[in-house]
Formats: structure tokens, sequence, C-alpha cells
């Protein structure tokens, strides 16, 4: 144990390295909804009845909504194609379904949009 005041105290305190934790510049702020998207696998899951064994998480940052997808392999592929169908041309459908429905919850009509 050191003493405070002592030489081999002020020795450790000028040879203890110092913590810095530089700002990562690669990671950007969102601006608006789609701008940035964080996804992962979680894997080591147990196998469902239809063979899924992976869940792939997607969070849109700056709305911070967050679905999830069972995927049967863990393979870029299927990643992919689960993104593109369900994450981000299925927001947009029920986006703008949303908007149709308030758009024309005003009038006489109604348009039905399938969610």
């Amino acid at each position: 144990m050191l003493r405070h005041g002592t030489e081999s105290a002020m020795f450790a305190d000028k040879v203890r390295p110092r913590l810095y934790f530089p700002k990562a510049s690669f990671i950007k702020s969102a601006s608006a909804p789609m701008d940035l998207v964080f996804i992962d696998i979680l894997s080591g899951l147990p196998e469902l009845t239809n063979g899924c064994k992976y869940i792939l998480v997607a969070v849109d940052s700056f709305t911070r909504w967050v679905e999830a997808y069972a995927l049967l392999d863990s393979e870029a592929s299927t990643c992919m194609t689960a993104l593109y169908n369900n994450f981000f041309l299925g927001l947009v459908y029920r986006v703008s379904c949303t908007l149709i429905k308030v758009k024309t919850s005003k009038v006489s009509f109604s348009k039905k949009c399938v969610a």
C-alpha cells in the first residue's frame, strides 16, 4: 500500500496510463427515418418447428423502431432479403398506408390497406 505524499506514490501517479477513448468518427447521427439502421443476428437459440434458429434484429436509429425476423440461416443473402422485403419495403408500405388512412379519414370514402 502506498502512502499519499511518498515518493513511490507520486511516481505511481506519473506512470499510470491515462484512459483515452477517442470519439468514434464512423458513427454518425441519423437526421431522418431510415437514414441509419443497425442490425444484429442472435444465434445459439433453440430451433423452432419450422427450422428457424437465428433472429435478425433491425433498429432504425432515428425513430428507435425495432423489428425482429426469424431466419433459417445467417447467410448474408438471407439477411439482406429479409431486411429488404420486410424492414425497408414493409415499413414504407405501413407508413404509406397510415398516411392514406389519415388523409382519407375526412372523406366519405376510405381506401383499404392490408397491414
